[in-house]
């Protein structure tokens, strides 16, 4: 698969202008029109182990170019692929997925977000999405796979990001899944720390522990929003189940009264800590700007934010230990595709080791600096 990790690297460096932007979003607009006759194109094919293989190094190739290359974004680099697609694994499990719609769900987990490399943020010009199903579409040749997987998997990326979309949740509910691995890692500790990465450096945005309102949002309320107005998980019981479990817990997290006026938090090292683990990919700048949006809270938001982010400490330790047992639980099936997978996601996202690394030096010299607790 050396080729198809040379592929996507030169992919992923090309400089996006406007009549690129134009071209890659309606070569999207096609794959999505040309659904209604593709959808019931195909028969179920028959994979093999050697099939899987390929798969597998799809993915894997995949996970290699978000290491190295993620996005700019925080909030989507390589733990966040490596958490959705264990989700996956646990649906695909729980909800006995066949191999053909286990793989689909695979390789659109694994190549959705890879747009974001050069579209972080969506615009009116291009989607991140268009840009991962045309990403998807040019290496296709190079998987060895069949019409009846790459095609229901292209489909499945350009729609994932589209709010109202028609699909056959009886043929290949692959569109609606992979949706549903990304509300997952919304939702819940990862979600909220999720958020906060991404919205921390959003001066217009106010860095206080309250949902805030659509006309006075807080850097709370996007998360909130995420999490009131999820779109419905149509097919996946397991999705649901979970989803229902995190929607709880943050109904709970955000509407307790603190139980301590004034405890003590070293809330930016925790929140430090947090981030770290939820997304490993943050320039150093992000750090020295986080520790200063914390120094200027009142101490009552201080401490507010000391019990919201303990519980979310919590909370990511209770969805680590589901992601484990998904993992360990597909090995134990011995399916070249599903313990193959879950084997594959033990790894982890490595290639961004050096990453991690200067993340943690930069978060260390803070502290030392001026990360102690408030009294």
């Amino acid at each position: 698969m050396a080729m198809l990790e040379e592929h996507l690297a030169s992919l992923l460096a090309t400089p996006l202008n406007e009549a690129l932007c134009v071209s890659w979003r309606a070569k999207a607009q096609g794959f999505l029109n040309q659904w209604p006759a593709d959808r019931y194109a195909f028969a179920e094919p028959s994979l093999d182990d050697e099939s899987c293989a390929r798969a597998l190094s799809a993915v894997r190739a995949a996970m290699s170019a978000v290491a190295l290359s993620a996005s700019k974004l925080p909030g989507y680099g390589p733990t966040h692929l490596e958490r959705m697609l264990t989700w996956g694994v646990g649906l695909a499990d729980n909800d006995g997925l066949s191999r053909p719609h286990a793989m689909r769900l695979f390789l659109a987990g694994a190549y959705s977000d890879l747009g974001r490399i050069l579209v972080p943020r969506d615009t009116a010009a291009l989607r991140h999405a268009e840009a991962s199903a045309v990403i998807f579409d040019a290496v296709r040749d190079e998987l060895g796979l069949p019409e009846a997987i790459i095609i229901p998997v292209r489909y499945a990326i350009v729609a994932h990001t589209v709010d109202r979309f028609d699909y056959d949740t009886g043929t290949y509910r692959v569109a609606d899944d992979v949706r549903t691995i990304d509300k997952l890692d919304m939702l819940g500790g990862a979600g909220l720390v999720r958020c906060l990465a991404h919205y921390v450096l959003d001066e217009q945005i106010p860095f206080a522990p309250y949902g805030g309102s659509a006309q006075e949002p807080t850097v709370l309320w996007t998360w909130w929003q995420i999490t009131e107005n999820l779109y419905p998980i149509e097919a996946s019981d397991y999705g649901r189940s979970y989803s229902r479990d995190a929607i709880m817990w943050a109904e709970d997290a955000m509407s307790e009264e603190l139980t301590h006026p004034s405890p003590e938090h070293d809330i930016v090292s925790l929140l430090f800590d947090l981030i770290n683990q939820v997304e490993n990919l943050i320039p150093e700048k992000y750090y020295e700007q986080l520790d200063a949006r914390m120094e200027n809270l009142s101490a009552d938001d201080y401490h507010r934010w000391g019990e919201i982010l303990e519980e979310t400490h919590a909370r990511l330790d209770d969805e680590e230990h589901e992601r484990t047992r998904a993992r360990n639980l597909a090995k134990r099936k011995g399916d070249a595709l599903l313990s193959g997978m879950a084997e594959l996601l033990e790894l982890g996202p490595g290639a961004a080791g050096t990453e991690v690394i200067r993340a943690e030096v930069a978060r260390d010299r803070i502290l030392n600096g001026n990360g102690t607790p408030r009294e």
